[in-house]
C-alpha cells in the first residue's frame, strides 16, 4: 500500500522458487523493488476462513521455508544495500531462525541510520524489547491479543492498554501503536497518547488491516504529520484494507475520504509506566 501511495518501497525476505511467480507478477504491477531471496520450494500457504455472518476471520497458517545460515546472510546484505530511511521487520520467525532475529537486524539497521519499525508477536517481540537500547525498533505495532501476550495479563480497560504501551515506550521506543480491531486504535509516544476510532463499515476481509495501519504510519512520519494526524492517516489506510476482499491498489483519494471520517481523541497518560516496565 505504501507504493499505490507514491512511496518508493522495496521488499526483501524469503519466498519459494516453486510458485514464485504470482508475486514477481505483483511487486512488478505495484512498482516494489524486488531484493527478495530465493529459497528451495514453495512459499507457504495460509488460508483465511471468513464467515460472513458473524463478520470474523480464522486464520490457517502453514509451516514456512527454512533459510539456510547463507541465506540469512544475504537477508543482511540485502538491507544494508536498500539504504532504507524506514524498515518494517513483519511477520513471523522463520523455522530454525532463532527469537534474535528481529533485534539483531534492528542493531544493525540502526547504526546505518535507519528507522525500524516491529510489526510481530511472541518470542520474537519479547526478545527485541529486551535487547538493550541499541536494538529497540523505534516503531512497534502490537495488537491487543499481542499486548496482553507480552504483558502476561489481560488489558480490559483503556487504562491498562495505554499503561501497557506507555511501559513499553519506558523502555526506549518512541512509538507504540496499538490496534484494537473495532475500538480503533492507540498511538503512544513519550509526550502523546492519541486514540483513533473509525468509521463503522462492512468488513471485506481483516486480512492486511495490521500492515496497512503500520503502512499509513510509515507514510505519514515521512511527511512529518502530527502524532493526531499520523494515527488518523494510519486509520484511513487500515479501513481502507478492511473494506475489501481481495488484492487492490490502494487509492489516495479513497483513503482521504476515509481519514475526514476518523475520529481522533487525546488519551490521558497513566503515571505508573516506570514501575509496569519493571514488572513486565
Amino acid at each position: 500500500v505504501l507504493a499505490d501511495f507514491g512511496l518508493s518501497v522495496g521488499a526483501t525476505g524469503f519466498w519459494g522458487r516453486d510458485n514464485e511467480e504470482p508475486f514477481r507478477q505483483l511487486f512488478k504491477q505495484r512498482n516494489i523493488e524486488d531484493r527478495m531471496i530465493r529459497l528451495d520450494g514453495s512459499t507457504r500457504m495460509c488460508v483465511k476462513v471468513v464467515n460472513e455472518v458473524e463478520g470474523d476471520t480464522t486464520d490457517i497458517n502453514f509451516p514456512g521455508l527454512k533459510p539456510s545460515i547463507f541465506d540469512l546472510i544475504k537477508l543482511e546484505e540485502e538491507l544494508e544495500k536498500a539504504h532504507a530511511k524506514w524498515v518494517v521487520l513483519a511477520g513471523s520467525i522463520p523455522p530454525g531462525v532463532s527469537a534474535s532475529i528481529y533485534s539483531d537486524l534492528t542493531r544493525k539497521l540502526k547504526k546505518q541510520g535507519c528507522k525500524v519499525a516491529l510489526d510481530a508477536s511472541g518470542p520474537g517481540l519479547k526478545f527485541a524489547l529486551e535487547s538493550g537500547p541499541d536494538a529497540l525498533p523505534h516503531l512497534v505495532k502490537p495488537n491487543l491479543a499481542e499486548l496482553e501476550e507480552w504483558t502476561g495479563c489481560e488489558l480490559r480497560s483503556p487504562e491498562a492498554i495505554l499503561e501497557a504501551a506507555q511501559a513499553i515506550v519506558a523502555q526506549g521506543v518512541e512509538q507504540v501503536m496499538v490496534s484494537m480491531g473495532s475500538e480503533g486504535a492507540l498511538l503512544v509516544s513519550r509526550d502523546d497518547a492519541i486514540g483513533a476510532i473509525p468509521p463503522a463499515i462492512e468488513v471485506g476481509s481483516t486480512v492486511g488491516a495490521g500492515d496497512a495501519l503500520v503502512a499509513g504510519l510509515i507514510a505519514a512520519f515521512t511527511r512529518g504529520m502530527s502524532t493526531s494526524e499520523s494515527v488518523r492517516l494510519a486509520t484511513a489506510f487500515s479501513v481502507d484494507v478492511l473494506m475489501r476482499s481481495d488484492i487492490y491498489a490502494l487509492s489516495p483519494e479513497t483513503v482521504a475520504t476515509w481519514s475526514r471520517q476518523v475520529s481522533i481523541y487525546p488519551v490521558h497518560s497513566g503515571k505508573r509506566s516506570a514501575s509496569i516496565a519493571q514488572q513486565f
